[in-house]
């Protein structure tokens, strides 16, 4: 048995109270001493155990049979940065900088958690300290952070999934056993293991598979096994959290997104907790399984991460996955009077023909463009399914890397009727061209509406590489760590909805193929996605109110039914008092 040193950071009632410092005793707590620093509560430990990761279970174990504390993370080195690294080792920073660059030592240096091309670029420590154990046999002055490093994941990962399902508790011991090979002594068994004690065989495709609607058959007597499996769908646009910014803490909401398309994704929970399905809205991409759960996980820790990078005002970074995690800063807006002195001042001066401004377009009509906009993409998620409805579909006819399409030189063999395949072509094709047009119009009009609610004006054009320049800055930075490509994919189809929808001039055969184009499609529709969540970002909205009216006449044997449907909307706009969202 060894002693170990550690510090536990906790959320919950004051420990320091009379009456909860015999209750630490009483659980099994009399080798701490509990402590506060900035309202933050923290717990230094001196424990006796066979390990360091025994010694963190049970602290973490006594500590919450306490009602209402939850340890939210193991006190650590945490970040550094070039010059922590230089003093924690006793180098010198330009020393530190050649390993890092590569330019001395055996290379494979740590990644940075920041954007790279920052200045101030951080590394986790546990990660710098295993590189220079494993590679130069010099270990600094830290003991046990790999393990640190691990049980800081599984927290973050516990704390986020405690904020989306308050009511389903998990203990720390739970989640490390689901990513260990064997579960430390006294653990109880992981969600994988209770899951596989329950299944006597694997499920076949005649098995009866149970939901929440949809509850399993009774047993009967037959004697080969049979298996039920219960699931909870969650729509990953609904989650909260709280973030901080310049020392403010404000709510921040949590939209998962699909990186092929940036449609809104769902996920699929077993009765443990455990992920084992995420697919999105739009594409239909997929993740399933094992992978689904690690897919998640990432997904968690990314936005841990991105919390801590928006406090810093850093840009938000993505793990290399199918899916991510959005986080959408509630900022503080402008009061109402506040925005209509705005409004006045923007008023009083000239009118410009060349711009869209406040003289056209009152208080609360660019959250009208905003919902338009999102209207016309809800329209291309109903129609244009890639899986379902692109020219990839047609027997034996391919889109190749370019985007155009190859065709077999006598199509009329597949079918009977010779204009069988020709018909399914031009059906695709204007779906296709649909797609393109109406993407291209969603972000023109997004893009006017953000300019509108953030400037109070907006060109007056159809060309989006010119709307895209009149964004705010702020808002294209944002933009741009969401989509990188979206300035590549709006110059390639830059007058979509202008010069070629009116024909305004001679687009050539260049042009028509690029209407066609299937990929350039999918990547408008993309880009536009991307751009209405920033409209979401500085306060655009919608108020949608459907009132139906049903009335139902009989006369004899005659029956007449009326239905009435009336939509009432309402465009928002909440300006933020300052830009405090910009990216450095």
């Amino acid at each position: 048995m060894s002693n170990f040193q550690f510090t536990l950071i906790v959320d919950g009632p004051d420990l320091q109270d009379a009456p909860l410092i015999d209750l630490l005793f009483e659980v099994g707590c009399d080798d701490a001493t509990v402590g506060s620093s900035d309202g933050v509560q923290y717990v230094d430990f001196d424990r006796e155990a066979a390990a360091f990761n025994d010694a963190i279970l049970s602290a973490v174990d006594d500590l919450e049979k306490l009602q209402g504390v939850h340890v939210v993370r193991i006190a650590d080195a945490g970040l550094a940065s070039l010059a922590d690294i230089a003093a924690r080792h006793g180098r010198t920073r330009e020393s530190v900088r050649l390993l890092v660059s590569g330019a001395r030592g055996p290379g494979g240096f740590p990644k940075p958690v920041t954007d790279p091309r920052s200045r101030y670029r951080l590394w986790r420590w546990s990660e710098v300290a295993h590189w220079f154990k494993e590679y130069r046999g010099e270990l600094p002055a830290v003991a046990d952070d790999e393990t640190t490093a691990m049980y800081n994941a599984a927290l973050e990962f516990r704390h986020g999934r405690r904020l989306l399902e308050p009511s389903d508790p998990v203990t720390l011991r739970e989640l490390i056993a689901m990513h260990s090979s064997q579960a430390p002594t006294g653990a109880v068994p992981s969600s994988r293991e209770r899951l596989q004690q329950s299944l006597t065989s694997t499920a076949g495709p005649d098995d009866e598979v149970a939901s929440p609607t949809q509850p399993a058959s009774p047993p009967n007597d037959d004697p080969s096994p049979h298996v039920s499996i219960e699931w909870t769908v969650m729509d990953m646009d609904s989650a909260s959290t709280t973030g901080s910014i310049q020392g403010k803490e404000i709510r921040v909401l949590l939209k998962g997104r699909c990186t092929r398309c940036w449609g809104g994704l769902l996920a699929r929970h077993d009765t443990t907790g455990r992920c084992t399905r995420i697919w999105c809205r739009v594409c239909g991409s997929k993740v399933e399984g094992e992978k689904a759960g690690d897919e998640y996980l990432e997904m968690r820790k990314q936005t841990a991460l991105n919390l801590m990078n928006l406090e810093f005002g850093r840009a938000t970074q993505y793990h290399n996955g199918e899916f991510v995690e959005k986080i959408f800063p509630q900022f503080e807006t402008l009061s109402k009077k506040e925005f209509a002195k705005r409004i006045q001042r923007k008023l009083a001066g000239p009118k410009e023909g060349s711009k869209l401004t406040r003289h056209g377009f009152p208080p609360g009509s660019p959250g009208l463009l905003f919902i338009q906009a999102r209207i016309l993409l809800a329209g291309i998620a109903a129609l244009s399914n890639p899986d379902e409805m692109s020219l990839t579909n047609i027997p034996d006819v391919r889109v190749m890397d370019d985007g155009l399409l190859a065709m077999p030189p006598s199509p009329e063999k597949f079918n009977d009727d010779p204009k069988h395949l020709d018909n399914r072509l031009w059906n695709r094709m204007g779906t296709t061209m649909i797609e393109a047009m109406t993407a291209a119009f969603a972000c023109e009009l997004a893009m006017k509406a953000i300019s509108l609610t953030c400037t109070d004006e907006a060109p007056k054009t159809h060309d989006l590489i010119e709307l895209h320049g009149s964004l705010p800055a702020s808002s294209r930075q944002r933009i741009a760590a969401d989509y990188p490509e979206i300035t590549e994919t709006l110059q390639a189809v830059r007058h979509t909805f202008g010069q070629w929808r009116y024909f305004e001039v001679n687009v050539g055969e260049v042009g028509m193929r690029q209407m066609f184009d299937v990929s350039h499609a999918h990547a408008l529709g993309k880009a536009a996605r991307v751009i209405l969540d920033e409209g979401i970002m500085v306060g655009l909205s919608a108020i949608i109110d459907l009132n139906t009216t049903d009335n139902v006449h009989i006369v004899g044997n005659a029956v007449n039914h009326n239905l009435k449907s009336r939509i009432n909307v309402k465009g928002r706009e909440a300006a933020p008092l300052t830009d405090i969202l910009s990216v450095r």
